[in-house]
């Protein structure tokens, strides 16, 4: 049995009794948490970290893709939208990738923004304590999720914001069909409810979950 790697529960293979539904490829690859709400797929069948690298060069995101900056542009528009203006904060951008677009347009607008990404040599290490760390696209890629969080958290000041994009389970109602979970870099999957695990785990509250993948926790003050 695979234990949940965010809350340590046990865990239960999905599976389908439609014959449509089981005839989708490596469906058994992944594990419900019924205690967190969460779904994952257990470290033995995690690509190597080679193969993921060889999987983000395929990836045309960078500073010159207009599409890609006016999608982040727009993920920078709704942490605003929830937390008011950030032009005064500084910001994270966790798991920013190669290019670490979101971070050159933060700092084109005047915000004191850094990068950070384990899986690039020169983004390596984390400096200080941050009002604001953004995840875009980035926690589904956690292969050990509890420990990413304890990391994140350890550099966001009390009171400061903890904003996630990735798509959430909540979103589709047919697991097997959702084709998010396609993707073999995408190993660790949310739903609201771990959200609020989180947030009662980690003195964290949360402050908005939209149910299709955009989430955003408060570090609670230090009484």
């Amino acid at each position: 049995m695979d234990n949940c790697p965010l809350c340590g529960s046990p865990t239960t293979v999905i599976k389908s009794a439609s014959l449509e539904l089981k005839l989708v490829a490596g469906i058994e690859r992944f594990y419900r948490c019924e205690s967190c709400h969460s779904v994952h797929v257990p470290e033995r069948f995690h690509l190597t970290e080679a193969q993921e690298l060889e999987r983000y060069a395929l990836h045309e995101n960078n500073d010159s893709d207009s599409g890609y900056r006016n999608y982040l542009s727009g993920v920078i528009g709704s942490i605003e939208k929830l937390t008011g203006e950030i032009s005064g904060f500084r910001v994270l951008d966790y798991g920013s990738g190669e290019n670490a677009v979101m971070t050159a347009i933060l700092k084109e607008r005047g915000i004191e923004a850094s990068a950070y990404d384990p899986n690039y040599e020169s983004l390596s290490t984390i400096d200080g304590q941050f009002d604001l760390i953004i995840a875009c696209e980035s926690s589904e890629h956690f292969r050990f999720p509890r420990k990413e969080f304890e990391k994140i958290l350890a550099h966001l000041k009390p009171e400061g914001y903890l904003y996630l994009r990735t798509e959430l389970l909540d979103s589709t109602p047919y697991f097997s069909a959702w084709y998010y979970k396609n993707d073999p870099t995408h190993i660790f999957f949310y739903s609201k409810r771990t959200f609020e695990y989180l947030a009662d785990q980690f003195g964290l509250e949360l402050v908005d979950c939209n149910g299709k993948n955009s989430t955003l926790l408060r570090r609670k003050p230090i009484q």
